[in-house]
């Protein structure tokens, strides 16, 4: 059996679909328009001196959490651009000390790999443990004064003859 656009299927014996004629009760129908209305309310347009009914939504405002900014028009969104946006600089700058307050403080190097885009919450955090002292009186290996931790060589690098 295949399904045709178009056609009201119920579920029938052990759970396969049938087509059916029956139109949905009259009684749903209200309970839904109600339940629609109630979830659309009016809103004015924020624009100074606009009082339309507003239909659009600031998209950055939209990703940054911030409730509200609504406007009739891309016109008067744009009329009030000016003072729109700094709506947007004081959320992020909100944002950003709320991040700063979840750092580590009095710490040098809590991120391994600057620049490192991540996708998710969950962040390294470097290093794991202070660093230790080593006594003077323990040999230190030829590496370990080196920057960049390279060994020195225990023998010579051969010699190349030209011809």
């Amino acid at each position: 059996m295949s399904l045709q656009k178009g056609t009201r299927y119920s579920s029938g014996w052990r759970g396969f679909l049938q087509p059916t004629d029956r139109p949905l009760p009259l009684s749903l129908y209200p309970s839904r328009l109600q339940a629609g209305m109630a979830a659309i309310e009016a809103r004015e347009c924020e624009t100074e001196g606009c009082s339309s009914e507003a239909k659009l939504q600031c998209p950055t405002c939209i990703k940054l959490g911030i409730q509200g900014s609504y406007f009739c028009s891309q016109e008067c969104f744009k009329g009030s651009w000016a003072t729109h946006k700094q709506m947007h600089k004081k959320a992020k700058d909100d944002k950003n000390q709320d991040e700063a307050k979840n750092c580590v403080e009095n710490d040098t190097n809590t991120d391994p790999w600057p620049g490192y885009r991540y996708t998710g919450k969950l962040r390294p955090h470097y290093p794991l443990t202070p660093m230790r002292h080593v006594p003077g009186d323990i040999e230190r290996p030829d590496y370990a004064d080196h920057p960049l931790g390279n060994a020195t060589p225990l023998r010579p690098p051969p010699v190349a003859f030209k011809f």
